[in-house]
């Protein structure tokens, strides 16, 4: 069995409560729990940075899903190839929710995510995972 990793960016279509952010955490979670899959999502209005690790067909399928899913548009895939084991092998879905104002906390990464679009995230998919590797240290729900 050959473990993937993909990453997605996406935008939201409104704002996010924590009441929506949880509802789609419990969804998720039971998920790609029946499908062997894990990650990592992080939630920085108006964007959704999402890593998810597993076989290639059980992701496949998931982001089929997610770009349907009406509570968010433009779902680019950032990074997408196989890896020798998962980063998040413990999470069915870990969490995290940024806001702007912790920019000046985070070293390296406050003139990445200055102004965030899809296009600049996906130019730098090392620098995503590298995002999610810092915010997976700290898990809100």
């Amino acid at each position: 069995m050959s473990i993937w990793s993909l990453v997605y960016t996406s935008v939201t279509c409104r704002k996010m409560t924590d009441d929506d952010l949880k509802q789609i955490l419990q969804s998720s979670r039971r998920k790609n729990q029946n499908n062997l899959i894990t990650g990592m999502l992080l939630y920085m209005d108006p964007f959704f940075i999402q890593a998810l690790e597993g076989e290639i067909s059980n992701l496949e399928h998931a982001i089929s899903i997610i770009k349907q899913d009406a509570r968010h548009e433009k779902v680019t895939i950032i990074y997408k190839q196989p890896v020798s084991e998962r980063i998040f092998p413990n999470w069915s879905m870990g969490f995290n929710k940024f806001e702007q104002a912790h920019l000046g906390q985070i070293e390296g990464l406050s003139d990445f995510l200055q102004r965030p679009t899809a296009e600049l995230l996906a130019g730098s998919p090392n620098r995503v995972l590298e995002l999610l590797n810092l915010f997976r240290k700290e898990i809100l729900f």
